[in-house]
């Protein structure tokens, strides 16, 4: 009660939306608890005018709360929530406070964010991997194997809206270069399989490292390293050296390969870190 009674005489717009009476359609309802959902939990308050502190009660609200049944359906998943009714100065009020989910909510397929009064819609995160055309590090990313590295990060990544790429998406005909050097620009994350055929190749030092190390210090890129396997890290990879790289123990991915639970361990620690870096990305932009 004395939250609400506090959101209304002083608005805070990131957790709070109010409607004078239920709203007609569902569009607008789907947008504001997809937003609250992703970003902090919220309050949707309905019989108060929609700037606050002017307290109408809801009315025949009731009336329309078919609305918000067929708004939670348009919803996937469905974020938790629940309905109360307050009075506040002798006025009745309809709260339905929306909790902050773990999982992306979307609207008709679409998540949005709060940010400020305004429900935007939720900027994809995208991941470039970075590697070398050898054995070893293919093995991580074959999709027909359900042990793989990218088998058992790609399915979470796509339910928090990020998006991965490979070279494996070019089709027959694709510029190889240009498409590329399009994707790193689209791209908000690297990850980069360390081996020493990738510190060798010619190609991903000139051309995927030197354009990610500008992204980093132009656009905040975050290329985050996994050791696949021993390699020589010499001065010539001084950026690979003051970048945090994982597993950063002295190990390699590769010796874990043939043990189940480590490889999974390990695997759940590299989806992890990726979900974080997309969470502060993503909480930046809010904030710009």
């Amino acid at each position: 009660m004395e939250t609400i009674k506090k959101l209304i005489s002083n608005p805070q717009w990131e957790v709070v939306e109010f409607y004078e009476s239920f709203p007609d359609t569902d569009e607008d309802l789907g947008k504001v608890i997809s937003s609250f959902a992703n970003t902090k939990g919220g309050y949707i308050i309905i019989g108060v005018k929609s700037e606050g502190k002017v307290i109408l009660g809801y009315g025949s609200a009731f009336e329309k709360m078919k609305i918000l049944d067929r708004t939670l359906d348009r919803l996937s998943p469905r974020p938790d929530w629940k309905k109360s009714r307050i009075s506040v100065n002798g006025e009745p009020l309809l709260v339905l406070e929306i909790k902050k989910s773990n999982d992306e909510v979307r609207f008709d397929q679409t998540a949005y964010f709060r940010k400020g009064k305004k429900n935007v819609p939720n900027p994809e995160i995208h991941v470039f991997i970075s590697y070398s055309h050898e054995e070893v590090s293919m093995k991580y990313l074959n999709e027909n194997d359900r042990n793989s590295l990218i088998s058992f990060i790609k399915k979470p990544l796509e339910k928090k809206g990020i998006v991965i790429w490979y070279d494996h998406e070019l089709l027959i005909g694709d510029g190889w270069v240009e498409k590329i050097r399009e994707r790193i620009e689209k791209s908000h994350i690297v990850l980069a399989f360390v081996t020493q055929p990738f510190l060798n190749s010619d190609f991903i030092q000139k051309e995927e490292i030197r354009t990610f190390l500008k992204k980093r210090k132009d656009d905040g890129l975050v290329v985050m390293p996994l050791m696949i396997l021993p390699c020589h890290v010499d001065d010539d990879y001084q950026w690979l050296k003051d970048t945090n790289w994982y597993p950063s123990d002295g190990k390699y991915l590769e010796e874990f390969w043939d043990n189940p639970v480590e490889r999974a361990e390990k695997f759940r620690h590299v989806l992890d870190q990726l979900i974080r870096q997309a969470e502060l990305i993503r909480r930046r932009w809010l904030h710009d």
